[in-house]
């Protein structure tokens, strides 16, 4: 009786620690990714990638309520403070004020740490947004620069075939039985059987061209199948979600983009 107020002490006493376990548990999850993202080179490849900001999401959502559930609990303890401070001044109910006095200083220090690391988190994922967003562009110019490449020794391979076609069919066609060589007059004598060799060869060509076009034919129609079917998959937003770790809305882009 001589402190009436010792259960809400007890009370908080055990409260507030709780929220430092938490503060930590929390930090202990952002710390590695936040010296990632620093450490992260866009010429390299990334340790991070984009279901992280995810993660980062959570932990500011996390670190975001906690000065508003703390300032209830301030609530609370100026109530005691002040329901206190209009009773009588013993030695108990003073060491029972302090000590809720202290409680709230904790609080106060538990929702400034958990704004700091609010604003880490946010800092943190707009680099990590930013560091993803250039580290595409950086494999994109490298994968335009290999098809780049690939065309040319195309281009190349054609340019050889197309040098070395006719000769090869010359070589072909005389290499086979229709020709052979006159040693008495030295001179070549064809066969006339030699349009089984042109009528094959029209044949094949003809079914090969059909071929192509049936393929072709079947793909195009085919493909606006697949279109259709892709665009009722949901696709995730990724502008969308940079758009809301940096902190830039829609017409803030639209407005980036006009000046551009």
């Amino acid at each position: 009786m001589s402190d009436p107020f010792w259960l809400h002490s007890v009370l908080f006493s055990t409260y507030l620690p709780a929220w430092r376990e938490r503060i930590l548990e929390l930090e202990r999850q952002f710390l590695p990714l936040a010296s990632a993202a620093h450490a992260a080179f866009i010429d390299e490849p990334l340790s991070l990638k984009y279901n992280n900001l995810n993660v980062l999401s959570k932990l500011e959502g996390h670190f975001l309520q906690m000065p508003t559930i703390l300032a209830g609990a301030m609530d609370v303890l100026d109530e005691l403070s002040a329901l206190i401070s209009s009773m009588n001044k013993t030695p108990s109910i003073q060491s029972g004020l302090q000590n809720l006095k202290n409680q709230r200083r904790q609080c106060i220090a538990y929702s400034r740490t958990s704004m700091h690391l609010q604003q880490r988190v946010q800092s943190v994922a707009r680099l990590l947004a930013d560091t993803l967003l250039l580290r595409d562009q950086v494999v994109t110019s490298e994968q335009n620069e290999q098809i780049f490449q690939l065309n040319k020794s195309a281009v190349f391979i054609t340019r050889l075939s197309l040098l070395y076609l006719p000769p090869s069919f010359i070589a072909t066609m005389f290499g086979m039985n229709f020709f052979a060589m006159d040693q008495d007059n030295s001179t070549i004598v064809g066969t006339s059987m030699i349009w089984i060799f042109f009528a094959a060869s029209a044949g094949l060509t003809a079914l090969t061209f059909l071929i192509y076009y049936l393929l072709g034919h079947r793909h195009s129609t085919a493909l606006p199948r697949l279109t259709e079917r892709g665009q009722t998959v949901p696709q995730r937003n990724f502008q969308a979600m940079l758009r809301r770790f940096t902190g830039t809305s829609t017409f803030d882009t639209e407005l980036q983009d006009f000046h551009a």
